[in-house]
C-alpha cells in the first residue's frame, strides 16, 4: 500500500523558507512527518525527519525541483514509499552535501560556487 497524504500544515518562521508537516495514512495509522527548508546565508538546507533503519532514499533534482523518493526497507512493509517535492522559484543549486543518519536526512544546496558569483541572483 502506498502512503495517502490525509493533510499539509505549512508554518514561517525567522530563517525558515517553509516548515511542511504531513500526517500520512498508513496501514499501522496516522504518521507525521516534519520536514523543513532553511534559508542560510550561503545555502539553502533541507531537514527531514525520516528514520535511517527503515527506508531508503533517493535524491534527484533538476532545475528549479528536489524530489525525494522513499522505500521501506523492512519486508513486512516493503509496499509503503512516499515521495517529497520541494519547488523552488529560482534555479537550484548543485547538490552540495547530503547527510543521512539516525536525526534524519539533511541536505545541503550552495547559493554560491567557488570564485563565482551567487547563481541565484
Amino acid at each position: 500500500m502506498s502512503h495517502r497524504f490525509v493533510k499539509t500544515e505549512r508554518q514561517s518562521s525567522e530563517g525558515v523558507v517553509g516548515q511542511l508537516m504531513t500526517r500520512i495514512q498508513t496501514e499501522r495509522g496516522i504518521s507525521t512527518q516534519t520536514a523543513s527548508v532553511l534559508d542560510t546565508k550561503d545555502a539553502y538546507v533541507i531537514e527531514i525527519a525520516v528514520d535511517h533503519d527503515t527506508h531508503a532514499i533517493t535524491v534527484s533534482h533538476n532545475a528549479h525541483t528536489i524530489s525525494l523518493n522513499a522505500a521501506s526497507l523492512k519486508e513486512e512493509n516493503q509496499t509503503e514509499h512516499w515521495e517529497k517535492h520541494f519547488y523552488f522559484d529560482d534555479v537550484v543549486p548543485a547538490l552540495m552535501e547530503a547527510v543521512y543518519d539516525r536525526k534524519g536526512l539533511m541536505l545541503i544546496l550552495p547559493k554560491r560556487y567557488p570564485g563565482k558569483k551567487d547563481i541565484l541572483h
